[in-house]
């Protein structure tokens, strides 16, 4: 592992309830639109202009994975527990 490389980060942080990426030097916050697309959402999915970026933080926070959904009803109702 290269600690001076700065494209690739060196561990994901939760602090103070927000998720962050920590490169070598610094530590940064997962933008919005990174976090949709690890919940799932289309790429053309967009907020409206009036949502400032604490509320997209938030309203993505509250958000449930379909996917993660979508698996957990596939078991309870078709699958052998």
């Amino acid at each position: 592992l290269l600690w001076d490389v700065r494209d690739e980060p060196i561990a994901q942080v939760a602090l103070e309830r927000d998720c962050m990426v920590q490169y070598a030097d610094r530590i940064r916050k997962f933008t919005p639109r990174e976090l949709l697309r690890l919940m799932g959402f289309p790429e053309e999915f967009e907020f409206p202009d009036d949502v400032g970026l604490q509320q997209r933080y938030k309203l993505i926070g509250n958000a449930v994975n379909v996917f993660v959904v979508a698996r957990l009803m596939d078991e309870l109702f078709y699958g052998d527990f």
